[in-house]
């Protein structure tokens, strides 16, 4: 697999033509996380596919972290944005890549990540 075989959280201008940011939804999550009732729901962090590569410790502080900084007004801005976004990319073309790595890419390969980082930094130290 060469190193460019890869992407974080790709998607496709169309998606956000037939997928619109769900702003009810996240009005709720976003009220529920500023009160604190988002921790009434532990399921929501525990069931996240990011706790399956961390230990017990690294959960709880995931979930702390999780439930004070969910959908934050930053976070918010952002979902506004996607689809200003894509309208942007669509006009611009999509480069012809193929991605193969999941959101979590720091854990399903972390290993690339290394190499890349270690190689970056060489090239930067000569």
């Amino acid at each position: 697999m060469d190193r460019f075989d890869r992407g974080l959280d790709p998607a496709t201008p169309p998606i956000y033509e037939l997928m619109p940011p769900p702003r009810l939804m996240l009005a709720l999550v976003a009220f529920t996380a500023r009160t604190g009732l988002l921790c009434l729901a532990p399921f929501i962090c525990h069931k996240a596919a990011a706790v399956n590569h961390l230990t017990a410790a690294e959960t709880a502080v995931y979930c702390s972290m999780m439930y004070r900084r969910t959908l934050t007004a930053d976070m918010l801005a952002e979902v506004e944005a996607t689809q200003a976004n894509a309208r942007q990319i669509a006009a611009e073309g999509i480069p012809d890549v193929p991605f193969d790595v999941g959101h979590y890419v720091h854990n399903e390969a972390a290993d690339v990540i290394a190499d890349e980082s270690r190689e970056f930094l060489q090239q930067r130290v000569r």
